[in-house]
């Protein structure tokens, strides 16, 4: 009888996955250096005006008001918040008691997010409403989250009127073009740092570095019988930076559109008629 022949187990292949295309530009465009590999990342803090008790405040930022990022920025084409630290510090550590009328109380702190901008004046009674829990400020607190900017959603159009309006929005943690210079502070947006103004923004066109990063909200509710707002808490706010992309306008020069040459005439063609 004829030995079985066995069949030869089948080979398995390596399954190789195809390399996505990168979009980047040849190498010899950058003066041989990969761009994407130019990156900066800086931490700073900047101190903001101190919490007054039973006023609404909301925490939002830009570049402009941190004066190391600022200077680094023009070397950069793109920039990014990735990170915001709030540290909230008490100004005391005692309360008054008594019945003389002039007590002061332990403040409690309520906080909610605030993501979308919103201006909108809220008290007490509506940041409850909103599922706030007090919480004691009797020691420093850290709010640290990832901040988000906002962009336009549909953009509508009243012919009729000529007028634009913003339809919705959306929240956003993506790159921002950097500005070109790095003209001074900038206090018109959120929190007013502790040091005095230079101003304004970038260019003429785009304020690259006035985009506001999101937020939250805080309420200190305090009971003060005499009616004296007193501060009672430190304000200090650090931003993790980062940069990339190469960019550099010491010596800035105006540059030309290219536009396509001047196509000749076609050659015209008789017609013959019957």
């Amino acid at each position: 009888m004829p030995p079985v022949r066995r069949r030869a187990p089948r080979r398995v292949r390596k399954f190789k996955r195809r390399l996505a295309r990168k979009a980047n530009p040849p190498r010899a465009m950058t003066g041989g250096t990969n761009d994407g590999n130019q990156l900066a990342r800086i931490k700073e803090t900047v101190e903001f005006v101190d919490l007054n008790p039973n006023l609404g405040y909301n925490f939002n930022f830009n570049l402009s008001q941190f004066r190391r990022a600022s200077a680094l920025a023009p070397n950069f084409k793109f920039y990014k918040a990735s990170m915001v630290e709030w540290g909230i510090e008490p100004l005391y550590n005692t309360f008054q008691d008594g019945t003389t009328g002039g007590e002061v109380t332990i403040p409690y702190m309520y906080i909610t997010m605030n993501r979308t901008q919103d201006s909108t004046g809220i008290n007490l009674q509506d940041i409850q409403a909103m599922g706030a829990k007090p919480k004691k400020l009797v020691g420093k607190q850290i709010i640290k989250y990832k901040p988000n900017w906002c962009s336009p959603g549909l953009i509508a159009a009243n012919i009729g009127q000529g007028q634009l309006a913003q339809v919705g929005l959306q929240k956003q943690f993506a790159y921002l073009a950097c500005p070109d210079t790095d003209v001074g502070l900038n206090v018109a947006q959120g929190f007013a740092p502790a040091t005095a103004p230079l101003q304004f923004p970038t260019n003429a066109t785009v304020f690259a570095n006035t985009v506001v990063y999101n937020g939250h909200t805080i309420w200190v509710d305090q009971e003060i019988p005499t009616g004296v707002l007193q501060p009672v808490a430190r304000v200090t706010c650090t931003v993790h930076w980062e940069f990339k992309g190469p960019h550099y306008t010491a010596s800035p020069e105006t540059y030309q559109t290219v536009v396509p040459q001047a196509l000749a005439p076609l050659p015209s063609v008789a017609v013959v008629t019957a």
